[in-house]
């Protein structure tokens, strides 16, 4: 190959780190090098054993390139094999444990022998998705490995990764022996269709273990009862021949969680929680434990046409008996009503610990069939997060509003999609200028405003507080909690302004809310933990909080800042030259340049090393 040659190809890519590198490092410094390096042979051997070739093995990471998706599988699981005995001789707490991802795609390879291109992005991002000590392999991989390899995979959903325009598909590949639904951990889509069956906690506040899905370091915690009536609604199945209805299901659940939000001495497990279990087959009790509810409502959704069967069952975890129970048959047109039954048939069965008075009106703010499944088409879309997926979900509502001019919460999710695109800066992607995003969106939230919903007041304080008006992101975000008291969405979002504005304890207080509301809780809500905690100078607390966040999203680089300056408080110096170079080798990839660091904590002090 000339030298400036550039060869565009198929390969199959490895990339590994090492989980906890930087705290190994803290604490011993001379014998993390020398047990890396041992490491490094390891993988060497197994890498070239396998008809691989190591590109790089910069840091603590390794990138090989193979001709086949089999030759770079039987390569990570000899890595880690030989890992697993390395670690034998060693105590727990100085194990070396790689996270390997795996991912067949186009790769560009130089004269020198580096390689670049989008294939080795997903392996890398593959990488990050994977447990401490296991292997993550994207869906080709998977495809190309069934049938030849004598282990199974489990779905760990698509995931939207940094500069890649499509979701991946990712697979954690299973221990041997292991079953695929044994310890799979769950994406947040909903993305298969199946029978899910649950009941919550004993009716005693007692100390009950739940082990968090989707995070990478094993955490669990345990959940005790609240102190007044607790509610998980698990997601209605879809029972329809037509796949394509499960928008339908997954909506009218989502509603009913809306809903019984609104009732203030309830206490309502979130969706994003509740949704955890779409799909798997899983044991009441676990759910029990993991949720610490006393009440679950499950159900199925069958339609035939214009004919719909909805089946629905209250459970009292107490004893596992059913407090009540129905069916309805009815046209499609009848859905809004018979969430109106539902909720009344929860509310009555509950009197008792509710007292007298307590439900709200659940009057739909539309009464227009069509338009309401309009609007569900358009958040279950929005909801994928895919910057291809927005100018679908913008129509979808736009249809919404246009048959009924009065439907507050489709303006609300006509307005979200819209800032989505500002936010994010997709608006070369989706062809939509800027400021054309910008007007539809404020446009949007004022029709939406006419008839308020909490949707629309959370999205309101989301843009004041982006603006650094934070009294009126503050006002915006107690309508939304007067109209919606167990949302944990707009507790983080409290969160999120509270740290801007300096109020760390109420930051800590609103987002430990958030989490209980929702034990499943994504990644955001760590970082906002880590960092109310680090304005309140518990950096020990703040950087593991943030290290834990990075592990389950590492494509945060405003996190790297956050840990160089929460290590620099505690003289952990080299760590944080360690992730401010990091930082600025992210800056390079992602923009081809950087903002020097004294530039980025201009005015934001607290967020960077002094």
């Amino acid at each position: 190959m000339a030298e400036h040659e550039v060869r565009q190809r198929l390969a199959a890519i490895l990339a590994a780190d090492v989980a906890g590198y930087s705290r190994l490092m803290g604490e011993d410094e001379r014998g993390t090098i020398d047990a890396l390096n041992a490491c490094r042979d390891l993988f060497r051997t197994a890498i070239e054993g396998h008809a691989g070739r190591v590109v790089d093995m910069a840091g603590d990471s390794v990138l090989a390139v193979f001709d086949t998706a089999m030759g770079a599988a039987d390569a990570a699981l000899a890595a880690q094999a030989e890992i697993v005995e390395f670690n034998a001789d060693r105590s727990s707490d100085r194990h070396m444990l790689y996270r390997i991802g795996v991912n067949m795609g186009d790769i560009h390879e130089q004269a020198d022998g580096s390689i670049y291109g989008d294939g080795v992005n997903v392996a890398a991002r593959l990488e990050g998705l994977s447990e401490p000590g296991g292997i993550c392999v994207s869906g080709k991989v998977r495809d190309e490995l069934h049938g030849k390899i004598a282990r199974s995979f489990a779905d760990l959903g698509e995931h939207k990764v940094k500069n890649i325009a499509k979701p991946v598909r990712a697979y954690r590949m299973l221990a041997e022996g292991e079953a695929p639904a044994a310890r799979a951990r769950v994406s947040l889509r909903r993305w298969t269709v199946a029978a899910v069956a649950a009941v919550a906690v004993l009716g005693i506040i007692a100390a009950v273990t739940g082990l968090y899905p989707g995070t990478s370091d094993g955490e669990s915690t345990a959940l005790a009862l609240p102190d007044r009536p607790s509610i998980a609604v698990l997601p209605f199945t879809n029972l329809s021949d037509d796949a394509s209805q499960e928008y339908l299901a997954d909506g009218l659940s989502e509603d009913l969680i809306t809903d019984l939000s609104k009732i203030p001495q309830l206490f309502v497990i979130a969706r994003n929680s509740s949704f955890t279990y779409k799909g798997k087959a899983v044991k009441v009790q676990a759910v029990a434990a993991d949720l610490g509810v006393r009440y679950i409502l499950e159900g199925s959704v069958r339609r035939t046409g214009d004919v719909l069967r909805i089946n629905a069952q209250l459970i009292d975890s107490t004893d596992g008996s059913h407090v009540w129970a129905d069916r309805y048959d009815g046209a499609a047109d009848d859905i809004l009503s018979f969430q109106d039954q539902v909720l009344a048939q929860i509310v009555a069965n509950l009197s008792a610990e509710l007292g007298e008075g307590t439900a709200p009106s659940f009057a739909s703010d539309t009464d227009n069939p069509h338009a309401y499944d309009a609007y569900l088409q358009g958040r279950e879309i929005l909801r994928g997060g895919a910057v291809d997926q927005v100018e679908t979900a913008i129509t979808h509502f736009a249809e919404a509003v246009a048959l009924d001019p009065g439907f507050g919460r489709a303006y609300a999710g006509l307005a979200s999609a819209y800032w989505r695109i500002v936010k994010y800066e997709w608006e070369f992607a989706v062809g939509n200028r800027w400021q054309d995003a910008y007007d539809g969106a404020l446009s949007a939230l004022d029709e939406a405003d006419k008839n308020p919903s909490a949707e629309a007041y959370a999205l309101r304080a989301d843009i004041l507080a982006d603006w650094g008006r934070h009294d009126e992101a503050l006002a915006a975000l107690d309508r939304a909690l007067a109209l919606a008291p167990s949302v944990a969405e707009i507790y983080a979002g409290a969160a999120r302004v509270y740290n801007y504005i300096g109020r760390a304890a109420d930051a800590e207080r609103s987002v430990r809310t958030a989490m209980r509301l929702d034990p499943h809780y994504p990644p955001e809500y760590l970082r906002q933990l880590g960092l109310a905690l680090f304005h309140q100078q518990d950096y020990a607390e703040a950087a593991a909080l943030i290290e834990r966040a990075m592990a389950r999203q590492p494509d945060i680089n405003g996190d790297l800042l956050t840990l160089a300056s929460a290590y620099g408080h505690l003289g952990r110096l080299e760590d944080a030259e360690a992730a401010i170079a990091r930082y600025t080798r992210h800056m390079h990839e992602d923009f081809g340049g950087y903002q020097p660091v004294d530039e980025v904590c201009s005015g934001r002090v607290s967020l960077c090393l002094i």
